[in-house]
């Protein structure tokens, strides 16, 4: 059974990045429903406060399709009968994800034991990246004026990743609150270093970045040694071209519910031979979001993943000498399921755009810019026959 027989595409709700062909494959649910347990309560964020509300563990060994062990570096964030996502962030098979719960926690032996077989290989060695997240079960969720839920950035193991069940509603709030995994996905590149250096490309989800003007995948080239911007990071859409650095190539797959992934880094900007002024790093890109609840409700309030802006470069006037500004990062994935029909008032906004160039301008000098961003990918589906156990 596909995730869609169960749920229709809304296609009036799409904006142009949305990616609109369907042809997904089995996509796993734990044996919870659909919307979830509510074990967790009720959660309400207050005015001015910010929460994460997912915890993130990596997976150390090789575990092969099917396998219901994984050993973990952060075993006691679990708790048996509890929900977990596994997704494989980078490298071979990234992408792939699935839903499944907690069955058994070994602590002296830091495993966990799931209650349906991995249905990809998942792996943490060399350049490849997989993780398990907690999935929060609540009875409602409610965001206050100026609420945040936000997310662990990811750090090159873990993080990326806002995830949630709830049983009842979730309302977003006024315009000021937000769900937000901006800026928290693949990693901006670093800025050139004194002695005319590259910039680093972006991260994407595959390969090393390294000081280079090509894209690193979706990952934005670097800018040039020669004071150039780095490449805009990429992911439903290529990220533009920096002044020399080489945007990202496109990545994103028809649906969400067959892959899933952050948005890529933008390229660092390039350093001339001056010592002191600096060039702008690339925009960190949107991570992933993704929510289940019968209704979402708002009053403004924003559910988004955009990609983080490219940093600025800087200008020593006394020796003279522009860098390159940073890449934009690319913008992430939001995944939306509900009962309900989409507001049509604006009351929900979804924001999955890409970073904004790095650059510089003043009277007289005028840095070389980075590349913009590309778009990320949402989807919204609705609930077409009622919650169901898939397995």
């Amino acid at each position: 059974m596909t995730l869609l027989d169960n749920y229709k595409l809304f296609t009036d709700f799409a904006p142009t990045t949305e990616i609109s062909t369907q042809n997904t494959t089995a996509w796993r649910f734990s044996p919870d429903e659909y919307f979830g347990t509510g074990k967790d309560g009720t959660l309400v964020v207050n005015e001015l406060d910010t929460v994460r509300i997912n915890k993130f563990a990596q997976v150390l060994k090789v575990t092969k399709k099917g396998s219901k062990k994984l050993k973990v570096n952060r075993v006691n964030i679990f708790t048996a009968g509890k929900e977990v996502y596994i997704i494989q962030m980078k490298g071979s098979n990234a992408g792939e994800s699935m839903f499944a719960r907690v069955t058994t926690v070994d602590f002296n032996r830091s495993f966990i034991i799931i209650s349906a077989g991995l249905t990809f290989d998942c792996s943490s060695t060399e350049s490849n990246r997989c993780q398990v997240v907690t999935v929060p079960h609540f009875v409602s969720v409610t965001l206050k004026d100026q609420a945040t839920i936000s997310g662990a950035s990811w750090n090159g193991e873990t993080g990326g990743i806002i995830v949630f069940r709830s049983k009842n509603m979730a309302d977003v709030g006024s315009r000021s609150s937000q769900i937000s995994a901006c800026g928290i996905g693949f990693r901006g590149g670093t800025y050139g270093e004194n002695g005319n250096k590259y910039g680093f490309q972006g991260e994407s989800y595959t390969g090393s970045a390294s000081r280079s003007h090509a894209a690193n995948r979706g990952g934005g080239g670097g800018g040039s040694r020669y004071s150039s911007g780095g490449g805009g990071g990429a992911h439903s859409s290529s990220g533009s071209d920096g002044s020399y650095g080489n945007g990202g190539v496109a990545y994103a797959t028809s649906s969400l519910t067959e892959k899933i992934f952050m948005g890529s880094g933008g390229g660092g900007g390039g350093k001339d031979s001056t010592c002191c002024a600096l060039p702008g790093a690339g925009g960190n890109g949107g991570g992933i979001v993704m929510i289940f609840t019968p209704v979402i409700i708002g009053s403004g309030g924003t559910i988004s993943s955009c990609g983080g802006k490219g940093q600025d470069a800087g200008h020593n006037f006394a020796e003279g000498g522009d860098q390159g500004g940073g890449g934009g990062g690319a913008g992430g994935s939001v995944l939306l399921i509900t009962d309900s029909e989409i507001p049509k008032n604006g009351s929900v906004s979804i924001d999955v755009t890409g970073g904004a160039a790095g650059t510089k301008s003043n009277v007289e000098y005028r840095a070389n810019a980075g590349g913009k961003g590309g778009y990320g990918v949402y989807k919204w589906l609705q609930n077409t026959r009622g919650p169901m156990t898939l397995y």
